[in-house]
């Protein structure tokens, strides 16, 4: 016999079982008024369940923000002592750190996605917009570091020098890019990237769990319901020989909590395919390891793992400065290996110190126009590193147990706040559940 039939004939067999009971006794009040008190508790434990269950969820992912007077909030906890803030918003930087983790641990190699990109074509992509933006630095820092030098040079010989800017470009540009992809962990910091993104727009870090999650959550909402209903009928069949004004009150705590807990533990337990007679029982999260694969890379990839917040994080990061004295070396060489033979009438004319300047300024100037010419770079990057692939396939391949930790710790540190929850407004509504029957 299904679960749902058994609960069908329990519910049409319920009302004449009251019935029964009641026609032996029903003092002042008419049996099918007895009847229907007695039936409203299931129905009151069901939408006790399905409630608590409903808000407890809600109270996971929001507000985003603290909600409330803001007098203490420790830190990464969502309650503060007048107010609220969403578990997962609460925990965004710690969480996201959990996440990236366990991606770099066991689902790709930063060093090694990186060496996937060719620089020979990423100079071929950059190379129209760089020849502009070389031609531009030429022509200014020539105008303001040797204005009188410049002013008279014979336009040939300038058109000279802003080619040989141009062709040794390329070489230049692929130099730079073997060395940065050699020392990425230098000039990236993927940790701080992910985490910067997911708490500064929280909901990010909402839809990676929303979505992987989302036929998990949706069975917690529905399962209240069921096990609410069953607990119900239990607290109801109690109450036809034993009618405490208590019993509704701590009836309703029971339920919030074990509706909760009860649906927690189906989702993630047992970790590893039990047999039971003919079937297999596993956690409902388990048994889904290569749709969520699926959702967790392609969500991941859409709002965090993309060329776009790689470069930006690269240009703008922690590790900006790294980045920056890789790009000034590579500059100075340039220069110097464009000057050439005219070096020593250049260091005669200027000055070693600022010679020196000059190269400082063209790489200065590099830095400041190379953001508006990485965008080129952005559908390349992304086709190759193929990280939305490499993590799909990764996950899928995961042992179980290591696969629960993609969603568990949403829930793991905070899983007896959410039990809470449940039980506070169970216990709140077996109040005034009791306050109807008594009142």
């Amino acid at each position: 016999m299904g679960f749902r039939t058994g609960v069908v004939i329990i519910l049409v067999s319920f009302p004449r079982l009251v019935l029964c009971a009641t026609e032996q006794g029903a003092g002042n009040e008419s049996d099918w008024s007895m009847v229907l008190k007695y039936c409203s508790i299931p129905l009151v434990s069901a939408l006790i369940g399905w409630g608590t269950n409903v808000i407890a969820l809600k109270m996971t992912f929001y507000p985003l923000e603290f909600t409330g007077w803001k007098v203490w909030q420790p830190k990464d906890s969502p309650f503060g002592l007048f107010g609220w803030q969403g578990i997962i918003p609460a925990r965004a930087a710690k969480m996201a750190g959990m996440a990236v983790d366990m991606m770099t641990e066991k689902l790709f190699n930063v060093e090694e996605i990186f060496q996937r990109l060719d620089p020979e074509v990423i100079t071929e992509l950059l190379e129209p917009g760089m020849n502009k933006m070389m031609h531009k630095i030429v022509q200014e820092v020539a105008t303001e570091q040797i204005p009188t030098l410049w002013e008279y040079l014979p336009a040939s010989i300038k058109e000279e020098i802003v080619i040989k800017f141009l062709e040794e470009c390329p070489a230049f540009l692929i130099g730079f890019m073997e060395e940065m992809q050699s020392d990425i962990n230098e000039v990236f910091d993927l940790k701080y990237m992910v985490i910067l993104h997911l708490t500064e727009k929280k909901q990010l870090l909402n839809n990676v769990f929303l979505e992987c999650g989302k036929q998990e959550l949706l069975f917690i909402e529905k399962s209240g319901f069921g096990f609410g209903l069953i607990f119900g009928i239990l607290q109801a069949c109690i109450w036809l020989v034993w009618k405490p004004w208590w019993l509704l009150p701590i009836a309703g705590l029971i339920c919030g909590y074990a509706t909760n807990a009860l649906a927690l533990k189906m989702i993630f337990e047992p970790v590893e395919p039990v047999k039971f007679g003919c079937c297999n029982i596993q956690g409902l999260f388990m048994k889904r390891q290569s749709e969520v694969s699926k959702a967790f890379a392609k969500v991941n990839v859409e709002q965090v793992l993309n060329s776009e917040c790689f470069w930006e994080a690269i240009l703008t990061g922690p590790k900006v400065d790294n980045f920056q004295f890789m790009l000034g070396r590579h500059s100075h060489q340039f220069c110097d290996k464009i000057s050439g033979m005219l070096k020593p009438i250049v260091l005669m004319y200027m000055g070693v110190k600022e010679w020196v300047y000059m190269k400082d300024k063209i790489a200065d100037r590099i830095m400041e126009e190379l953001p508006a010419h990485v965008k080129y770079l952005h559908t390349y990057t992304d086709e190759v590193l193929a990280i939305e692939n490499e993590l799909c396939t990764k996950m899928q391949e995961l042992p179980p147990a290591e696969f629960e930790q993609v969603l568990h710790p949403v829930f793991q540190e905070d899983e007896f706040k959410l039990i809470l929850v449940g039980a506070i407004l169970g216990l709140g509504v077996g109040f005034f559940q009791a306050l109807v029957v008594f009142g």
